[in-house]
């Protein structure tokens, strides 16, 4: 018997979270004892003495050398796998309209990927608005309700300064207020008729994409 020799992995790359299920080609793997990711012990399943099955332990971004080792030693070849760390790409949709939620988050500016409106750049959760949505009746009365909720939340905080720009929160919850009541009077209160709808395809969930959101 002789020490192992690696040749290819596939795939080579993976999640930095680790979990990559990874095929390793080589030779000398009969009587394999362990298989290391940059030294992390990977659990392991041989399949002959020229493969086994490997899945990747996490590890930061970058290369590890994978060693299979058996009773002789460890291989000594440089191959590496590549750890990555996915982009936040958004979640496209395709050929589908936006949803009640889509069109309550989009009415309040709230992006859910980036500050939120509410006081300390919270983002309202999914389970309030679509609260919201349930108990009003439609979409356009969740956003008069919506309205409602950051105004009430934004009155009780006292003015601030930034830089040399004096800000007054409880203004900020007036503007609100006043976008509440276009909304209600347009709308109505819940159990009355609400004009107006939308058919709005989106693009990229959530994002500015949906331009097209009307009241």
């Amino acid at each position: 018997m002789a020490v192992p020799t690696v040749t290819s992995l596939s795939p080579s790359t993976g999640s930095y979270l680790g979990g990559t299920a990874v095929l390793i080609t080589g030779t000398g793997f009969t009587g394999t004892t362990a298989v290391t990711f940059d030294g992390v012990a990977a659990d392991f399943e041989l399949s002959s003495a020229t493969l086994l099955a490997a899945t990747s332990p996490s590890h930061l971004s970058g290369t590890a050398q994978v060693i299979v080792t058996n009773a002789d030693g460890p291989s000594t070849d440089a191959i590496n796998f590549t750890y990555t760390v996915p982009s936040s790409a958004p979640i496209t949709y395709v050929g589908t309209l936006a949803t009640d939620l889509d069109k309550v988050r989009r009415a309040l500016a709230d992006t859910v990927q980036g500050a939120g409106p509410l006081p300390g750049d919270v983002n309202f959760t999914d389970n309030e608005l679509n609260g919201l949505i349930t108990l009003e009746g439609t979409w356009q009365r969740a956003v008069a309700a919506g309205f409602e909720a950051l105004a009430a939340a934004w009155a009780i905080h006292q003015s601030f300064s930034a830089g040399d720009m004096q800000v007054g929160q409880t203004s900020i919850g007036i503007a609100y207020r006043s976008q509440a009541k276009d909304w209600r009077d347009r709308f109505g209160v819940t159990g009355t008729t609400a004009a107006g709808s939308s058919a709005v395809t989106r693009a990229d969930g959530y994002s500015d994409d949906l331009d097209n959101v009307t009241a």
